[in-house]
Protein backbone atom coordinates (compact mmCIF):
# COMPACT_ATOMS: atom_id res chain seq x y z
CA UNK A 1 0.00 0.00 0.00
CA UNK A 2 2.79 2.43 0.87
CA UNK A 3 4.47 1.95 -2.51
CA UNK A 4 1.19 2.40 -4.37
CA UNK A 5 0.57 5.66 -2.52
CA UNK A 6 4.08 6.93 -3.30
CA UNK A 7 3.68 6.03 -6.97
CA UNK A 8 0.33 7.81 -7.21
CA UNK A 9 1.81 10.96 -5.65
CA UNK A 10 4.65 10.81 -8.17
CA UNK A 11 2.17 10.51 -11.04
CA UNK A 12 0.01 13.30 -9.65
CA UNK A 13 3.00 15.65 -9.36
CA UNK A 14 4.26 14.76 -12.84
CA UNK A 15 0.85 15.28 -14.44
CA UNK A 16 0.40 18.57 -12.55
CA UNK A 17 3.73 19.82 -13.86
CA UNK A 18 2.79 18.71 -17.37
CA UNK A 19 -0.50 20.60 -17.13
CA UNK A 20 1.28 23.76 -16.02
CA UNK A 21 3.71 23.54 -18.95
CA UNK A 22 0.87 22.92 -21.41
CA UNK A 23 -0.95 25.93 -20.02
CA UNK A 24 2.16 28.08 -20.50
CA UNK A 25 2.40 26.95 -24.13
CA UNK A 26 -1.20 27.99 -24.78
CA UNK A 27 -3.04 24.71 -25.23
CA UNK A 28 -6.82 24.93 -25.45
CA UNK A 29 -9.27 24.22 -22.67
CA UNK A 30 -10.36 20.89 -24.17
CA UNK A 31 -6.83 19.46 -23.85
CA UNK A 32 -6.52 20.86 -20.34
CA UNK A 33 -9.91 19.38 -19.39
CA UNK A 34 -8.71 15.84 -20.18
CA UNK A 35 -5.63 16.30 -18.01
CA UNK A 36 -7.74 17.79 -15.20
CA UNK A 37 -10.02 14.74 -15.25
CA UNK A 38 -6.98 12.47 -14.93
CA UNK A 39 -5.69 14.57 -12.04
CA UNK A 40 -9.08 14.36 -10.30
CA UNK A 41 -9.14 10.57 -10.67
CA UNK A 42 -5.61 10.22 -9.30
CA UNK A 43 -6.44 12.56 -6.40
CA UNK A 44 -9.52 10.50 -5.47
CA UNK A 45 -7.42 7.35 -5.57
CA UNK A 46 -4.79 9.04 -3.37
CA UNK A 47 -7.48 10.01 -0.86
CA UNK A 48 -8.80 6.45 -0.65
CA UNK A 49 -5.34 4.91 -0.46
CA UNK A 50 -4.25 7.49 2.16
CA UNK A 51 -7.04 6.41 4.47
CA UNK A 52 -5.93 2.78 4.16
CA UNK A 53 -2.26 3.56 4.77
CA UNK A 54 -3.02 5.82 7.73
CA UNK A 55 -5.38 3.24 9.22
CA UNK A 56 -2.57 0.71 9.03
CA UNK A 57 -0.11 3.13 10.67
CA UNK A 58 -2.30 4.04 13.61
CA UNK A 59 -4.12 0.79 14.27
CA UNK A 60 -1.86 -0.10 17.22
CA UNK A 61 -2.09 3.32 18.85
CA UNK A 62 -4.51 5.22 20.98
CA UNK A 63 -5.74 6.95 17.79
CA UNK A 64 -7.97 4.32 16.19
CA UNK A 65 -11.22 4.59 14.23
CA UNK A 66 -9.97 7.05 11.64
CA UNK A 67 -12.62 9.49 10.47
CA UNK A 68 -10.84 11.90 8.10
CA UNK A 69 -7.56 13.44 7.02
CA UNK A 70 -7.77 17.21 7.38
CA UNK A 71 -4.40 18.36 6.01
CA UNK A 72 -1.09 17.08 4.72
CA UNK A 73 -1.82 13.87 2.80
CA UNK A 74 1.27 14.67 0.71
CA UNK A 75 3.42 13.82 3.77
CA UNK A 76 1.91 10.37 4.26
CA UNK A 77 4.31 8.48 1.93
CA UNK A 78 7.26 9.88 3.90
CA UNK A 79 5.57 9.07 7.22
CA UNK A 80 4.89 5.51 6.05
CA UNK A 81 8.41 4.94 4.71
CA UNK A 82 10.35 6.85 7.41
CA UNK A 83 8.21 6.83 10.58
CA UNK A 84 11.26 7.30 12.79
CA UNK A 85 11.56 10.87 11.44
CA UNK A 86 8.04 11.82 12.58
CA UNK A 87 6.28 12.24 15.91
CA UNK A 88 2.58 11.68 16.62
CA UNK A 89 0.75 14.06 18.97
CA UNK A 90 -2.84 14.61 20.01
CA UNK A 91 -4.29 18.02 19.26
CA UNK A 92 -5.80 19.17 22.50
CA UNK A 93 -7.46 22.49 21.70
CA UNK A 94 -6.13 24.69 18.93
CA UNK A 95 -5.95 23.06 15.48
CA UNK A 96 -5.11 26.39 13.86
CA UNK A 97 -1.72 26.47 15.60
CA UNK A 98 -0.68 23.50 13.45
CA UNK A 99 -2.04 24.78 10.12
CA UNK A 100 1.04 26.73 9.01
CA UNK A 101 3.46 23.89 9.78
CA UNK A 102 4.51 20.98 7.57
CA UNK A 103 2.28 18.46 9.28
CA UNK A 104 -0.41 15.91 8.61
CA UNK A 105 -3.58 16.43 10.65
CA UNK A 106 -6.20 13.70 10.97
CA UNK A 107 -9.27 13.10 13.08
CA UNK A 108 -10.61 9.97 14.69
CA UNK A 109 -14.06 9.43 16.12
CA UNK A 110 -12.97 10.85 19.49
CA UNK A 111 -10.20 13.40 18.84
CA UNK A 112 -7.70 14.88 16.37
CA UNK A 113 -3.98 14.20 16.07
CA UNK A 114 -0.99 15.43 14.12
CA UNK A 115 2.15 13.93 12.61
CA UNK A 116 5.03 16.41 12.63
CA UNK A 117 8.73 16.22 11.83
CA UNK A 118 10.92 15.43 14.81
CA UNK A 119 12.75 18.42 16.25
CA UNK A 120 15.09 18.66 19.20
CA UNK A 121 12.31 19.01 21.77
CA UNK A 122 9.64 16.85 20.15
CA UNK A 123 7.23 15.32 22.58
CA UNK A 124 4.65 12.73 21.67
CA UNK A 125 4.59 9.20 20.36
CA UNK A 126 7.79 8.11 18.59
CA UNK A 127 8.17 5.12 16.27
CA UNK A 128 10.24 2.58 18.19
CA UNK A 129 10.43 -1.20 17.68
CA UNK A 130 7.90 -1.13 14.82
CA UNK A 131 5.19 0.64 16.82
CA UNK A 132 4.19 4.12 17.98
CA UNK A 133 4.93 4.54 21.68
Amino acid sequence: MKDTLSEMWNRYNLLSSFKIEMNKKGYVARDMYIIQIQLDIIKKFIDIESMSVLNELIKKTYFRLLKSIKKGTEYLPDIAHNPENWVLNPIEKDKTAWISNDVMIFCTKTNCAVFSKISRNSEGYHYVDNKWQ
